[in-house]
């Protein structure tokens, strides 16, 4: 009896220290009901410490994911400057450490270039292979960079920040449909090749694609106040029976991403 008052108090305890400061809030998810090696407890919690996006944390038990997200939010803040170097300001964003001003990744070796400021969205052009800075009209048609999506989580998200995309990873030509299949962090990419495509809204990469080819990393969090899915699969089949292959792909894990 007393071990478990200790820990519906603990539980309690945690519950306050994550809805402390204004606007902070805490939300229980329903148990998992399936055996399907998932964690039974999750919660979500939003607040300045997630830059106001719903993070969820996952565990075997409530106070485990209670305690996750008390540890998690001892971290700095999203906006809080941990260092500085060559005109940077980093600050640890999803598990990356990126620099305010400009979004570049900090490199494990330090060495990165000079921070330029902020910047808009677009190509970054010191980022792209040399045969892409000439002008638009000398590169050879088939040969332009195009922007492509890859929708991922924030696990798998840390481990392209350190080694770039593997071969046989997935992108869309859209960002709906990287959310959609792969998960609310998103990459925008330049390629500058002509990749091996699956229908005409994805494709698979036959190569490996390094950091630098990263334009913009994104963490959404989408709100769907309406889904027709009836009326999603029959548009799909109808596309398959005109001879326009769309299947739709697997969700994707964090693994192998």
């Amino acid at each position: 009896m007393s071990n478990n008052l200790e820990h519906a108090t603990e539980i309690v305890r945690l519950i306050e220290l994550l809805r402390a400061d204004e606007g902070d809030s805490v939300t229980i998810l329903c148990d998992n009901p399936d055996f399907n090696d998932q964690p039974n407890c999750a919660i979500e919690c939003c607040g300045d410490w997630t830059g106001w996006l719903h993070k969820r944390f996952a565990a075997d038990t409530l106070l485990d994911a209670l305690s996750m997200a008390a540890t998690e939010r001892q971290l700095p803040s999203p906006r809080e400057v941990i260092a500085t170097s060559n005109g940077h300001h980093w600050v640890k964003r999803f598990n990356l450490i990126c620099c305010l001003d400009c979004g570049f990744v900090h490199r494990a070796d330090n060495n990165n270039a000079p921070c330029k400021g902020v910047v808009g969205v677009g190509i970054r052009r010191d980022l792209l292979p040399d045969q892409l800075l000439a002008p638009p009209q000398e590169v050879p048609d088939g040969n332009a960079a195009k922007i492509w999506y890859h929708g991922t989580d924030v696990e798998a998200a840390e481990k392209i920040g350190k080694i770039g995309f593997k071969s046989g990873t997935w992108f869309a030509e859209h960002l709906e449909d990287a959310l959609a299949f792969g998960g609310d962090t998103v990459f925008e990419v330049a390629l500058d090749h002509t990749p091996v495509k699956d229908g005409n809204w994805q494709m698979c990469i036959a190569e490996p694609i390094p950091f630098d080819a990263v334009v913009s990393i994104t963490r959404y969090n989408p709100d769907r106040t309406f889904e027709n899915e009836n009326l999603r699969e029959a548009t799909f089949s109808a596309n398959e029976q005109v001879g326009s292959p769309v299947s739709r792909p697997e969700r994707e894990t964090s693994e192998g991403k």
